[in-house]
């Protein structure tokens, strides 16, 4: 499953799909690692997994955690107008 999951990721064109892809897979590892002591599992990691930045893993994950609370107005964005929003809206709390 978790194989398919990455090749889907990695084939993903939306971006707010890719986003929650991303979000998924990275919260189905750390829960895997989640009573392993000292062994956590960190963005990096996924990065890694996925052939991405540790920069755009980190966004995607922030933006997926996001969407709900803007009720579907960023997915309607591009992913630089969605991450100007959360970045003002970070600026202004």
């Amino acid at each position: 499953m978790r194989d398919d999951l990455i090749e889907e990721i990695k084939g993903e064109k939306i971006w707010s799909r890719k986003c929650y892809g991303i979000l998924t897979l990275h919260t189905i590892y750390q829960a895997s690692r989640d009573r392993t002591r000292g062994i956590k599992w960190k963005v990096d990691d996924t990065a890694k997994l996925l052939g991405l930045s540790i920069g755009y893993v980190s966004e995607s994950i922030k933006l997926a955690k996001a969407f709900p609370k803007f009720e579907g107005q960023l997915e309607k964005m591009t992913r630089e107008n969605a991450l100007k929003i959360l970045k003002e809206r970070e600026f202004n709390q």
